[in-house]
């Protein structure tokens, strides 16, 4: 998928902090349980066609961040969209899973039950039972799956924010290419640090709570991902996306869960 060049502009908005998943539960989303590999999550693996990322919950499809072609997404063998329970209102974009076939089944493209297949969480299945994916790629059939999390190959590269929507006012900010996902994202903005909404589909919304500022924004000099494991601290040039402008951030500073990968 192809990626947009950044778009400039000026001023400062101050920090944004990024918080990723946590080794606790928050409502029905689990990251311990999600990545017990001994005890993986159990249910039914359909399709709905290749493309179907275009109008994708998470926004990483090109009418909104444009970001699907980042390594996250791009490493995947697939991407999937994740039922309704497990997805937790957006809580599990981002997800990486390694899943596999488990026998039985009807229809004529069965999932393997030899290899395991690495996807990525980009959307919901509202229909879809608890521990059931649908799968973003031809194929045909209801199949019993089985699945856990894993970290998602992003390599040596750094998130990407993009603003998709704003002025001077409200702003909408999509992060991708992330380990794993995003619990929560915060701004300095006029002084002081708030927390950002996440909307329905993904995206961490500032609405004028603190009063205006200057737009378009400035974008960052840099980005620090922050692992919570001893000796995983990674400083990487940013890669900024934009659809209206780049956003004003100084700098994005991630604290990413509990890597699966040994520091």
């Amino acid at each position: 998928m192809p990626q947009q060049d950044s778009m400039v502009a000026s001023l400062p908005l101050g920090l944004i902090a990024l918080c990723c998943v946590l080794p606790t539960a928050f409502g029905q989303f689990s990251w311990a349980t999600f990545t017990n590999a001994a005890a993986p999550q159990s249910g039914k693996a359909t399709y709905y066609g290749p493309g179907g990322d275009a109008q994708g919950t998470c926004s990483w499809g090109p009418n909104f961040a444009n970001t699907l072609g980042l390594p996250a997404t791009a490493n995947a063998a697939t991407t999937i969209a994740l039922n309704d329970v497990d997805f937790s209102a957006g809580l599990a974009c981002g997800m990486c899973v390694m899943f596999i076939g488990t026998g039985g089944g009807i229809g004529t493209t069965p999932i393997s039950t030899t290899t395991w297949t690495l996807g990525q969480v980009t959307n919901r299945c509202p229909e879809c039972a608890k521990g059931s994916i649908d799968i973003n790629s031809g194929g045909d059939g209801i199949w019993a799956e089985q699945w856990y999390a894993v970290d998602c190959n992003v390599g040596s590269s750094s998130m990407t924010y993009s603003v998709v929507q704003g002025s001077q006012y409200y702003f909408e900010m999509v992060v991708s290419n992330a380990r794993n996902p995003i619990i929560g994202v915060s701004a300095e903005i006029n002084g002081a640090w708030l927390p950002l909404t996440r909307t329905t589909n993904n995206q961490w919304a500032y609405y004028n709570s603190q009063g205006p500022y200057s737009f378009p924004m400035a974008h960052p000099d840099h980005m620090r991902e922050r692992g919570h494991r001893t000796g995983y601290h990674v400083d990487a040039g940013a890669k900024e996306q934009a659809f209206l402008a780049a956003s004003s951030l100084d700098s994005i500073v991630a604290s990413l869960l509990p890597s699966l990968r040994k520091s």
